[in-house]
């Protein structure tokens, strides 16, 4: 039994070397990691094949789009009204929202809300969240096109939800 423990003493010394180094490269962050700087905690979703981002503390829900009831006199911006947990909201096309070619069918409503209040986005399809960072940002791709505010290297557009609310094409006419 001895000469059993004595030839499994030199393993798990070599095991708890290896377990040691690789705890310690763990621990050590990069300088690159260091030195990046966030921008925000962003909800991705589609619009047909393009990818956008909105600023996850900008989103109050995400859920399947429910049935929408259109109103009589509205911009085409805003496809009508829904009841989402209760609460009636008006929804907007994202596709017309961003004056994309093709208006593929919306699936889901992400619910932003800002100062101004709330109001459903319907979109194609929810990829999730993710942190953004200012080095993954293309300087003036995206900017000028109300309500992108900038773009990713990986083509995600960000929207700038308080332009979003601020759309002239928001306000209904009441005669």
């Amino acid at each position: 039994m001895a000469a059993v423990m004595n030839e499994t003493a030199p393993v798990q010394e070599s095991l708890e070397k290896v377990f040691a180094e690789r705890a310690r490269k763990l621990a050590v962050s990069t300088t690159d990691e260091k030195q990046r700087e966030s921008v925000a905690n962003v909800a991705l979703f589609r619009v047909g094949a393009e990818a956008f981002g909105v600023d996850a503390l900008s989103v109050r829900d995400i859920a399947p789009l429910p049935p929408v009831t259109a109103l009589p006199c509205l911009p085409s911006l805003l496809t009508g009204i829904i009841q989402l947990r209760g609460e009636l909201m008006s929804v907007i096309d994202a596709a017309v929202l961003l004056e994309l070619d093709e208006a593929p069918s919306a699936r889901y409503c992400i619910v932003l809300e800002s100062r101004r209040g709330a109001v459903g986005l319907a979109v194609s399809a929810i990829d999730g969240f993710r942190e953004i960072f200012a080095d993954e940002l293309i300087d003036g791709l995206g900017k000028g096109h109300r309500p992108v505010m900038a773009t990713t290297r990986d083509l995600v557009s960000m929207l700038d939800v308080e332009q979003v609310f601020a759309h002239d094409k928001l306000i209904v006419n009441t005669r």
